[in-house]
């Protein structure tokens, strides 16, 4: 519901950027495919996301379902490679290369415990929960999400074992505010895909992500920490 009524409110009627960087390029050919090759086209959509949600290596699923593509003569070879929107792809690996980077680093790490370090004396599980969650948010902002769960997760099993309460709650929390943060094109290659498809500048992602991690958040941390109390 605020995904379909709330947040479109806070996006542009037009693009406020360029959207060719999106833009694939005209097929040479019109002509209707044939049945067989119709379904095969249909059928390796289905199956390539069907694979997706089932866990399976993302550049493994689309990579053979490109080679299926080619080979069953839906597209052909070059039509593959005019489609394939370098722009879209090279950014994509800016943003995992850099978060990796941070993370090995150490600079996340860092990060990490000095905010999980503020929340030695607190006992109230929700606020424990609430911190967490914002850490995790903010840090996905600037960090890419998988680098910020790789580090947290950890530091929030730590943090609880040395209070003697359980880490269910956090570690959840963690992990819902990594996929919440979409506020900035660092924390997910989604996020710059999304603002080339749409033509949405900072601005606009920031004030369209904001309402939805806050409502998530809130939501999240009293669920979590009712069913995984600290004490």
């Amino acid at each position: 519901m605020l995904a379909i009524f709330v947040v479109p409110k806070f996006l542009p009627e037009q693009p406020e950027m360029a959207t060719s960087m999106v833009q694939g390029h005209e097929l040479k050919h019109q002509e209707p495919l044939s049945p067989v090759r119709e379904v095969l086209g249909y059928g390796v959509f289905a199956a390539v996301i069907i694979a997706l949600m089932l866990g399976v290596p993302s550049w493994e699923a689309t990579m053979i379902g490109a080679i299926v593509i080619v080979a069953g003569g839906v597209l052909t070879e070059r039509e593959a490679i005019n489609n394939m929107n370098m722009e879209i792809i090279l950014l994509y690996v800016g943003v995992v290369v850099m978060g990796n980077a941070l993370s090995d680093t150490g600079a996340a790490q860092m990060l990490g415990k000095l905010f999980a370090s503020m929340l030695g004396h607190t006992t109230n599980g929700y606020l424990i929960g609430a911190a967490f969650y914002i850490v995790a948010f903010l840090m996905t902002s600037v960090l890419y999400n998988r680098a910020v769960t790789t580090v947290l997760v950890p530091l929030a099993i730590m943090t609880c074992v040395s209070m003697g309460c359980d880490p269910r709650g956090p570690i959840i929390l963690c992990a819902l505010a990594s996929m919440s943060s979409l506020i900035t094109p660092m924390a997910t290659a989604v996020v710059p895909m999304a603002m080339a498809a749409g033509g949405y500048s900072q601005k606009t992602i920031l004030k369209a992500g904001l309402i939805p991690g806050v409502v998530r958040g809130v939501v999240g941390v009293l669920i979590a920490m009712t069913l995984y109390p600290i004490g």
